[in-house]
C-alpha cells in the first residue's frame, strides 16, 4: 500500500490506485511490481471480504484445493444468504406490525388460534387475550414456545380438555366466590394429573434461575381484568402442588 497520495494517482497511469496495481508509472519508482495474478487475487480477496468472510480466513480459502475451495464458497454463500434473510424478515415483520401483535407470532400459530377460537366461540377480546398470552410465552421462554404450542395442539384433540377450556373462558365472567370455580379447579387438576405431559408449561422454564417469576407472569396474564381467574389459578395450583406436582 502506498501513502495518502500514491505515486501515479495523479500521474495519469490507468489502474494506479491505492492498492498499487501494475502501471507503467510505477515501474521505475522502486515499488514492488505487481502482475495480473496479484490483481486477480486482490479481486478475490475483496469479493470474499465484501461477502462477510473474516480477513483471517480468506488466505486459507484461496489457497485450498479446488474441492475445498468450492465447499468454502458454498458455506460463504450460505452465511451471506442468512445475513440477507435476516433483514428481509425484519422488514416483513415491520410491515406486519400495523396489524398489531399478530406480527409477533408465526403464521401457523395464528391460523391455529383463529380456527380454535371459531370452534370454541371466542369473542374478539378472548382472541386478543389468548394471542397476547402466546406472545408472552414466546418472549419470556422462546426456547420452549414450540414445545408449548405442540402440547396445546395435542390437548385440543381431547374432548375433555376442550370442555374444560370452554368452562375456563366462561368462568372469566363469574364472581370470585362462585362455587363453580372450586369445582372447575378440581376438574382441571384431575385432568392434568391424569395427563401430566399435557401441562402447558414451556420446556426450559424450570431450568431458568428466574423461572418462578416468568411462570408467574405467564400464569397470571389476564387476571387483572378477570378476578375469577385469579381465584381459579390459586385453587388449581394448590391442588397440583398438594398432589406432588412441582410447578415453577
Amino acid at each position: 500500500m502506498d501513502g495518502a497520495y500514491p505515486r501515479g494517482w495523479t500521474a495519469g497511469g490507468a489502474g494506479c490506485f491505492r492498492c498499487s496495481v501494475p502501471c507503467t508509472c510505477a515501474r521505475s519508482s522502486g515499488y514492488r511490481r505487481y502482475g495480473s495474478a496479484d490483481l486477480l487475487r486482490l479481486v478475490q480477496i475483496r469479493t470474499l471480504a465484501a461477502a462477510g468472510v473474516p480477513l483471517a480466513e480468506i488466505g486459507a480459502i484461496l489457497d485450498a484445493d479446488p474441492d475445498r475451495f468450492a465447499a468454502a464458497l458454498v458455506d460463504v454463500e450460505r452465511r451471506l444468504t442468512d445475513r440477507i434473510d435476516d433483514p428481509i424478515a425484519r422488514r416483513d415483520t415491520l410491515r406486519r406490525l400495523a396489524t398489531g401483535d399478530r406480527a409477533l407470532l408465526p403464521d401457523r400459530v395464528l391460523a391455529k388460534l383463529d380456527r380454535v377460537a371459531a370452534e370454541l366461540g371466542f369473542t374478539p377480546d378472548d382472541v386478543t387475550m389468548a394471542r397476547e398470552g402466546l406472545v408472552l410465552i414466546r418472549a419470556l421462554v422462546p426456547e420452549g414456545f414450540d414445545d408449548c404450542v405442540t402440547k396445546v395442539e395435542r390437548a385440543l384433540d381431547d374432548p375433555r380438555y376442550v370442555s374444560l377450556v370452554k368452562r375456563l373462558w366462561c368462568a372469566a365472567e363469574w364472581e370470585p366466590e362462585d362455587p363453580r370455580i372450586d369445582e372447575l379447579a378440581t376438574a382441571m387438576a384431575d385432568h392434568f394429573l391424569a395427563h401430566p405431559s399435557l401441562m402447558p408449561i414451556p420446556a426450559g422454564l424450570r431450568a431458568r434461575a428466574d423461572g418462578a417469576i416468568r411462570y408467574s407472569l405467564l400464569s397470571h396474564h389476564g387476571q387483572e381484568q378477570k378476578p375469577a381467574w385469579a381465584r381459579l389459578d390459586e385453587l388449581f395450583e394448590a391442588r397440583m402442588r398438594s398432589a406432588g406436582i412441582d410447578l415453577p
